[in-house]
């Protein structure tokens, strides 16, 4: 199957003064339609760059993105053009105040959304149900004349996922969109993306530092590490067994049932693991 999402070679550079600062470097992998694929790895390993680049809110410098095999560097020129950019790719960040105007109630900023692409749609004169719809689904419901100052910050997440899903985006990007989120909701919005996957064939692209969540909803996973992919693979293989020592890592770093942390002692010059010697 052609891939959906290509990203060849993905290079982006921070100029400085008098040096630069690479987010990320030469990152290439693949994501076919109805997939979900994770990138992992610590803070600052270059994730939220990628997905940023994705969107086509950055330029890369070097290496490219291709959506159904066209490349996005370009930005869209014109109304329609921006419509299609929007229709195919949404991203949900992890601040949501990103993309909640705080001017707006959460069911007005949904509606403007409903009415720019209600031709695509087809939902013109049901707008006001579907906004019901959105909110109900993110687990909002009643709140649509709240405006976002007044919600909690996993609301806003919520709201923020709401707006992502309003347009039925065929790729759709969450950048640790449901780390604000409480247990409960959490499984929610996890089954949600689930579903839209399995039934309308929506490709995800997650960012999360959560391996219980990557378990849960992904396929394909791409490890990070300084900006450069280090492992990729099926999150199945991926996750029983590691080929690269950052990945078993990571693996290692996730607390487990029975786990405590190691009693150390403190020496003149060295710290030695009590655990790790052998008589």
């Amino acid at each position: 199957m052609t891939a959906l999402l290509e990203v060849s070679g993905l290079t982006k550079r921070y100029a400085l003064r008098r040096d630069h600062v690479t987010a990320c470097e030469d990152v290439t992998f693949q994501v076919r339609r109805g997939e979900a694929l994770a990138l992992v790895g610590e803070s600052g390993a270059g994730k939220s760059t990628v997905v940023r680049l994705i969107a086509g809110l950055e330029q890369p410098t070097t290496g490219h993105v291709l959506l159904r095999g066209h490349p996005t560097d370009a930005r869209p020129r014109g109304r329609t053009e921006r419509l299609a950019r929007a229709a195919t790719v949404q991203i949900v960040h992890q601040d949501p105040y990103s993309c909640l105007d705080p001017r707006q109630t959460i069911g007005a900023g949904l509606a403007e959304l409903l009415r720019l692409h209600a031709r695509r749609l087809g939902n013109g004169s049901a707008t006001e149900a579907r906004v019901a719809e959105l909110l109900d689904t993110v687990g909002l419901p009643g709140l649509a004349d709240t405006r976002p100052a007044r919600l909690s910050g996993g609301q806003r997440q919520r709201a923020a996922i709401a707006r992502a899903l309003a347009v039925e985006p065929d790729i759709l990007l969450l950048d640790e969109a449901v780390a604000a989120l409480d247990v409960s909701v959490q499984a929610q919005i996890l089954n949600l993306l689930a579903d839209l996957r399995e039934q309308k064939g929506t490709t995800l692209v997650f960012v999360t530092h959560d391996l219980a969540v990557v378990r849960q909803l992904c396929q394909q996973t791409v490890v990070m590490r300084g900006g450069r992919v280090v492992e990729e693979g099926p999150v199945a293989r991926i996750l029983t067994a590691p080929r690269h020592p950052y990945t078993q890592a990571l693996l290692d770093s996730v607390p487990r049932p029975g786990w405590h942390p190691r009693r150390t002692r403190r020496t003149d010059h060295t710290v030695d693991a009590i655990g790790d010697r052998r008589s």
